[in-house]
């Protein structure tokens, strides 16, 4: 069974006062995720590491493999949803994977906006951009899982680093003085932040601006296509890019030609 299973079963029937006969629906459907997801996942199976598109992908194989309808595969979403809800309101995880998506599942391929990494100066240059969204595009681009994102010091963006320009840009608009041993993302109280929805909140406005989606799991898996969109490198080049092993290469391969869809990335005039 799934983790935490007969605690979500719990608070479905004594929290949310659902029919037995719902529950049950619910629980066959987050249990066929879960045991899509430990044949599939790119690497760890713990629950606080699914990430949004190991949901689609599951929703996407009820539909090209399964042949279901939308109607049903609409259910196993919304039943999934409710499960991602009772862990974050548990705090089993940080962040819903889950909360990117609208509800309805429509598009068989998701859409990834790609080679954004190669306008980082550009991005940089634009008075109204947050410099919240400039750091976390340029920590994505460097290799760094979201996972490590909050954790990241200034020191190790330095030391990988070789963009002066950005490392000028990043001195600049520290909110206070800037040293090797502080918090590369923080809020303007220079305070490190605890959750990723807080940031997601700052940098809306962005998101907006920019066209393009800016949680940490979608630019990860953008940074991943937009490698792997690059015929000049070799399989170990991108593997030692983008720090995964032949399994995960395979697999981003595997997605990428079923179900993921590229989009060139474009500055806002």
């Amino acid at each position: 069974m799934y983790p935490y299973s007969k605690q979500f079963e719990s608070w479905a029937y004594n929290g949310k006062h659902l029919a037995p006969q719902t529950v049950e629906q619910m629980s066959l459907a987050v249990n066929a995720f879960w045991n899509y997801h430990l044949v599939n996942a790119e690497q760890s199976v713990d629950v606080k590491d699914i990430k949004e598109a190991d949901v689609r992908y599951f929703l996407t194989n009820l539909e090209t493999n399964q042949n279901l309808k939308s109607s049903t595969i609409n259910k196993y979403l919304s039943y999934i949803k409710n499960y991602f809800k009772f862990l974050s309101l548990q705090n089993f995880i940080d962040n819903p994977p889950t909360l990117a998506l609208d509800g309805r599942f429509t598009s068989r391929k998701r859409e990834y906006i790609i080679n954004w990494t190669d306008s980082l100066e550009e991005i940089a240059k634009i008075d109204s951009i947050n410099p919240l969204t400039v750091r976390i595009l340029t920590a994505i681009s460097l290799g760094f899982l979201p996972k490590d994102i909050l954790k990241l010091k200034n020191s190790d963006i330095e030391d990988k680093l070789d963009n002066r320009l950005l490392k000028s840009y990043f001195e600049n608009t520290s909110t206070f003085d800037f040293s090797r041993d502080s918090f590369f993302i923080t809020s303007k109280f220079n305070n490190p932040y605890k959750y990723e929805s807080s940031i997601q909140t700052a940098i809306r406005n962005d998101s907006q601006f920019l066209q393009m989606p800016l949680s940490l799991s979608y630019l990860r898996l953008s940074f991943i296509y937009t490698n792997l969109s690059n015929s000049d490198l070799t399989d170990r080049e991108q593997k030692d890019i983008l720090n995964i092993d032949d399994r995960s290469l395979l697999y981003y391969k595997s997605q990428l030609m079923n179900y993921i869809s590229l989009k060139p990335f474009n500055l806002p005039n």
